[in-house]
């Protein structure tokens, strides 16, 4: 299956910096309104990308904030989603909510509207269950998106460390494989590498686990959690050997 990322991630440091150039450069030069708005949502993309997905920090939201809040944006189902997914950044996902069910009649059939909004569940709601059928939907509708299965995936692991059921741990294994499968640029992500690890660690498969965690080691923002879960890897294979 080819694969449709709903935001960019290839070389995502260089998109983003291109991104506000071309976009600034689009405003300064007083372009056609419709190419000013198709960068304005790519930036948008970029910034929101490097949060959720690379390590991006807050000014990264503040600047998604300013570039949808205009009173001349339009007000369709992609900007409104994105613009949500900035207010779940921020921590505020009430607003996000807000923003979402100003479009949810229009937005059954969307990805993206679906992908904010199981955030609201999980950030405002705390219904676990309701956030994951709906990141699920948004796997269905853009199945060729591996971003629904990167959040599914740790929707998963995280109700299997917490009841102890092997059989969501596996379900999130089988959504981090898909998500890999589905994007070369998943198999590099960090935190999906973690998440890869501690599938493996709680299902028994230590080596694999070793692995994961090893690829990630030296990546100063994981420690000293990796520390401590390569511990519990060393434990289990010197137990087991």
């Amino acid at each position: 299956m080819s694969h449709k990322s709903l935001f960019p991630h290839n070389n995502i440091q260089f998109r983003l910096e291109r991104a506000k150039y071309e976009f600034q450069n689009a405003r300064s030069q007083k372009k056609e309104h419709s190419q000013i708005e198709k960068l304005r949502v790519h930036y948008a993309k970029c910034c929101l990308s490097w949060v959720f997905f690379h390590g991006g920090g807050e000014e990264y939201l503040s600047e998604v904030m300013t570039l949808l809040r205009k009173p001349n944006i339009d007000n369709s189902i992609e900007t409104t989603s994105l613009l949500a997914l900035g207010h779940i950044g921020r921590g505020n996902p009430s607003a996000a909510e807000n923003q979402l069910l100003k479009i949810k009649p229009q937005a059954q059939e969307n990805a993206l509207f679906h992908f904010a909004l199981a955030f609201t569940y999980q950030e405002l709601h705390q219904d676990k269950k309701e956030m994951l059928l709906t990141m699920q939907r948004a796997c269905e509708l853009e199945p060729g998106a591996w971003e629904p299965h990167f959040y599914l995936a740790k929707g998963y692991l995280k109700k299997g460390e917490r009841q102890g059921e092997v059989a969501f741990i596996h379900r999130a294994m089988y959504h981090l494989i898909n998500a890999m499968e589905l994007d070369p640029n998943a198999k590099s992500n960090p935190e999906l590498i973690k998440d890869m690890g501690e599938a493996c660690l709680y299902t028994g498969r230590y080596k694999e686990a070793d692995f994961f965690f090893h690829k990630i080691m030296r990546i100063s923002y994981f420690q000293p959690e990796i520390d401590q879960l390569l511990g519990r890897v060393s434990f289990y294979l010197k137990k087991y050997k």
